[in-house]
């Protein structure tokens, strides 16, 4: 059984600057999918990143979106093993990730709503 473990509502207010989710705990799942969907962009683009703390502290990048330059949904699968299939991107979940948005190339106010959802 799975669960949401980060999620943000449609009705957020637009981001204008590049920021971060709360981190959450990862411990216990082996895939999971990141959805986004971006209600509107006035410029540029957006990118998502999942990040794991590392057992130094520090948060490294381990799976992304493309650039999203236009409204509507998108997800990435995640995954510890490769055998589920070509299109999931492969790591290895640690104790605790978070999500991670940039704002590039003029993008300054983007409406989006999203969830991280979890399972062994």
């Amino acid at each position: 059984m799975g669960s949401f473990l980060w999620k943000r509502g449609q009705a957020e207010a637009a981001v204008t600057v590049s920021g971060e989710s709360p981190a959450f705990n990862t411990s216990g799942i082996g895939r999971a999918a990141l959805d986004i969907t971006i209600k509107s962009i006035n410029a540029g683009n957006i990118t998502f990143v999942v990040a794991r703390r590392g057992g130094d502290g520090i948060w490294y990048p381990v799976a992304t979106t493309a650039a999203l330059s236009a409204a509507g949904p998108t997800s990435i699968e995640i995954t510890d093993t490769l055998a589920d299939g070509a299109d999931a991107q492969h790591m290895v979940f640690a104790d605790e990730a978070k999500v991670i948005w940039t704002l590039a190339g003029g993008a300054n106010a983007v409406v989006f709503s999203g969830s991280f959802y979890g399972r062994e």
